[in-house]
């Protein structure tokens, strides 16, 4: 076994700092699908009318919106990108394509 040096960090402990720096996002996802959920009104009471709907209907699909809008700013702004020098390797069987003759024609 290859031991690492004293000075290169363990990827676990790399990996927690990394993900312990980003804890913010779970808490604005706990806070949004909290509020997508309509359990904080008081049952019994006549829902108020808004755009046509109950306000409880609108106010979910406004948090459902706000979930989607911040997943896709959270994936463009802390997604991991991948090393310039990132390789997948060389493709299945061989370089062939999915079609089987290399040509890139459709088979008959």
């Amino acid at each position: 076994m290859a031991s690492q040096s004293p000075t290169s960090p363990c990827p676990r402990r790399v990996h927690a700092r990394a993900s312990g720096r980003r804890a913010w996002i779970w808490v604005v996802y706990t806070g949004l699908y909290g509020l997508s959920i309509p359990w904080y009104f008081t049952p019994g009471d006549p829902p108020a009318i808004w755009l046509g709907l109950p306000h409880w209907v609108v106010l979910s699909l406004l948090a459902t919106a706000a979930i989607a809008g911040f997943t896709s700013l959270v994936v463009s702004r802390h997604w991991p990108e991948p090393d310039d020098d990132w390789d997948l390797g060389p493709p299945p069987h061989g370089g062939e394509t999915s079609a089987g003759s290399g040509t890139g024609q459709a088979p008959r």
